[in-house]
């Protein structure tokens, strides 16, 4: 049975994001999932993004970093971050703001229970995938090992990258498919297209009012 959700890590984690403002009547908001390997290229592409468009950018990597001092990666963390991040993208959607999720995302399990949660909200889901070849990847990787890190910037390293390649799945909707190591303007402007497109008919309603709770 889940327990209502200690307003405190939520409220905070609302607090420090960057908020866009409600989108027009005239389309419903969107949801970008974004998925991909480490060095894949998510990051920057949802940065990118942010900069064109007003979008509300929400990450699993900085949800981590604030609700754990030391994190362990462990199964239950992840599940806790989900949790988190899940009842973020709800609050938000529901506010009618444009969201980034910027994630690895590499089960589609994951990826339905997003895409669910985006329609039930009354928004659009967009899935987004970011890929680059390996030596192009191992190379991002070691330049970032070396660089700076701010609080909620990833850790994943070579090594991480190979444990996780194995786990990526394909992915069984529509999406957009973008090579990072191409000229990201056209990508861009057919996210943006995608996000920005009316609706077809009458406005959805949303399909469950019950919001995702942390346990």
């Amino acid at each position: 049975m889940r327990q209502s959700p200690d307003p405190d890590p939520l409220e905070k984690l609302y607090a420090g994001l960057s908020l866009s403002p409600p989108v027009p009547p005239h389309r419903p908001p969107a949801l970008v999932i974004m998925t991909g390997l480490p060095g894949s290229g998510k990051t920057h592409l949802a940065r990118l993004l942010c900069e064109r468009a007003p979008f509300t950018l929400v990450g699993s990597d900085p949800v981590r970093a604030a609700l754990f001092e030391n994190p362990t990666y462990s199964p239950a963390e992840n599940r806790t971050v989900y949790e988190a991040v899940d009842a973020l993208l709800w609050r938000l959607l529901r506010e009618r703001r444009d969201v980034v999720y910027d994630a690895v995302n590499l089960s589609e399990r994951r990826r339905a229970g997003l895409r669910r949660l985006a329609l039930d909200a009354g928004a659009r889901p967009i899935t987004v995938l970011t890929v680059a070849p390996e030596p192009v990847i191992w190379l991002r990787l070691a330049e970032r090992r070396g660089a700076p890190k701010a609080p909620g910037d990833s850790e994943a390293d070579w090594e991480v990258y190979k444990k996780l390649a194995p786990r990526q799945e394909r992915i069984a909707h529509q999406h957009i498919r973008v090579d990072t190591t191409q000229d990201l303007i056209p990508a861009l402007e057919a996210i943006l297209r995608e996000v920005r497109r009316p609706f077809p008919g009458p406005p959805p309603q949303n399909r469950n009012p019950s919001p995702p709770q942390m346990r």
